[in-house]
C-alpha cells in the first residue's frame, strides 16, 4: 500500500483487495529464514520467508488474512506453528524464541489497515469477467523454478507454470 502511495496511485477498497485467504508471512516465518540463510543451509533466497510461510500453509499451520477479523482466532491458530518454528530456532539454530505476545502485537499493528481491503478474490474477478472486463494475470519467474516441475533443489518456492494462474487467482 504504501509502495503505491509513494507512486502517486490512490488505493481505496474500491480499487484494491487483499485476499482474505492470502497467507501471512509472520515474525517467526522470517525469523527461521534469517537463521537458514545464515548458516549451512543457506539456499540464496530473497529473504522473504515464502518459503517458511508455504510450509506452515502446507503443514495446516498457517494463518490466513481473512483470520485477523478475529484476534483470538489469530491467537489460537499460531501457537502451534510458533512452538514448531521456536522448537527449530533454538535447537537447530540456536536462536532466541519468538514470543506469541510479539506476534500479536505484530498482527494488531497492521490489522486495522488490512480489514478494508480484506475480500474474496473468486468472487471479484468472476464478477469482473461476468461484465465482460479483460483480465490481466501475471506470473513470474520461469518454468524451471517451479517448485514441482523446475529443476530442484534450485527452484523457488512456488509454483510457476501457466497453469498456476487459476490457483494464484482463485
Amino acid at each position: 500500500l504504501d509502495a503505491l502511495a509513494e507512486q502517486g496511485i490512490v488505493v481505496t477498497p474500491e480499487n484494491f483487495l487483499i485476499s482474505e485467504g492470502l497467507w501471512l508471512t509472520l515474525s517467526y516465518h522470517m525469523a527461521l529464514e534469517k537463521a537458514r540463510e545464515s548458516g549451512p543451509g543457506k539456499k540464496d533466497t530473497t529473504c522473504r520467508a515464502i518459503s517458511q510461510t508455504y510450509s506452515s500453509a502446507r503443514m495446516y499451520q498457517g494463518v490466513r488474512a481473512g483470520d485477523v477479523r478475529d484476534l483470538d482466532v489469530v491467537r489460537e491458530r499460531i501457537k502451534l506453528p510458533l512452538e514448531y518454528h521456536n522448537a527449530i530456532l533454538q535447537q537447530v539454530y540456536g536462536q532466541d524464541p519468538i514470543t506469541e505476545e510479539k506476534v500479536m502485537v505484530e498482527i494488531e499493528a497492521h490489522r486495522e489497515r488490512l480489514l478494508p481491503f480484506l475480500g474474496n478474490e473468486i468472487l471479484a474477478l468472476n464478477q469482473m469477467l461476468a461484465e465482460g472486463v479483460i483480465v490481466l494475470c501475471e506470473g513470474a519467474q520461469s518454468g524451471m523454478l517451479d517448485v514441482d516441475l523446475g529443476i530442484y533443489p534450485n527452484t523457488t518456492a512456488s509454483n510457476t507454470w501457466p497453469g498456476s494462474i487459476q490457483s494464484g487467482c482463485g
